[in-house]
Order: C-alpha cells, then structure tokens, then sequence
C-alpha cells in the first residue's frame, strides 16, 4: 500500500516511527487504496475527510481483512 520494501519496513520498526512519519515519509501511495471500503472502529472509511486519518484506517481495514482470511483486490490497476 505505501511502497515501502521490507528493509524499509524493519527501520521504521527499529526507529520507532508513528504512523503519521510512516505515511508522510512513504515511497508511494497505491492510488487504489482510495477503493477500499467498509467500517473501521464503527466508522465508514469513504465518510473519513481527513486523508492521512484515512490512509491510517484503510491500513486498519486491510490488516483486519487479511487476518480474517478475505483477499484483497484493490492492488490492480
């Protein structure tokens, strides 16, 4: 979802980064992450205006769904 490579991954893990540093500092953003839809902590990501608040709880989405075992699409252009 952010471009990041897993050696990426592990320094933000080894420096701490929140997640607002995560996003700020990103590679690149999959633009089709904008397709995920659905209800995070009671709250409809498409209704969230705030961008970075979205791109946080559309991760959440994601996280959740592949826990529970759901495939996810929106990677395809």
């Amino acid at each position: 979802m952010c471009g990041y490579d897993e050696t990426d991954i592990k320094v933000c893990i080894d420096k701490n980064v929140d997640l607002e540093t995560f996003f700020m500092d990103c590679p690149k953003l999959n633009p089709n992450r904008k397709n995920v839809t659905g209800t995070i902590c009671n709250v409809k990501i498409q209704d969230i205006e705030d961008e970075m608040i979205q791109d946080i709880r559309i991760m959440d989405k994601l996280v959740d769904d592949i826990a529970k075992g759901k495939k996810k699409q929106i990677w395809k252009s």
